[in-house]
């Protein structure tokens, strides 16, 4: 790789001191149809809700999917895939079978998952023969 030149540096410097000019007349010269998908991308960015793939075997117990690795963690939500679109979530959810639950979450402004924000699935009590 090659150093930068010292050229180089300076003028990305001086790039970096110009400000910015604000440009509210570029907004004037949109239609409304163009606003319309603005105001949705930004609506969308600023929507903090995710999904996850997960099997839930007990309370305690639940493998969460990992899609890079094609793998299935245990117990460790943080590490599994968060899917910004419900959508994408649904369609892998599909290729992996019928066992496999989509789970709504958040994450915090730096884009970490909270934890205590995921879903956990409902107890089913099972009645029991009596002896």
């Amino acid at each position: 790789m090659k150093k930068p030149t010292k050229q180089a540096a300076t003028r990305l410097a001086r790039l970096a001191r110009t400000p910015i000019a604000d440009n509210d007349d570029d907004l004037s010269e949109l239609s409304p149809a163009e606003l319309r998908i603005l105001k949705r991308r930004l609506a969308d960015a600023e929507d903090r809700t995710r999904y996850l793939l997960a099997s839930f075997f007990s309370p305690r117990f639940a493998l969460y999917y990992m899609l890079a690795d094609d793998l299935w963690i245990m117990n460790q939500p943080k590490q599994a895939t968060l899917f910004k679109r419900k959508a994408a979530a649904m369609a892998i959810k599909a290729l992996l079978g019928p066992n496999t639950s989509l789970v709504k979450c958040r994450v915090d402004a730096r884009g970490g998952l909270v934890v205590a924000s995921i879903e956990q699935p409902k107890r089913i009590r099972v009645a029991r023969a009596k002896r």
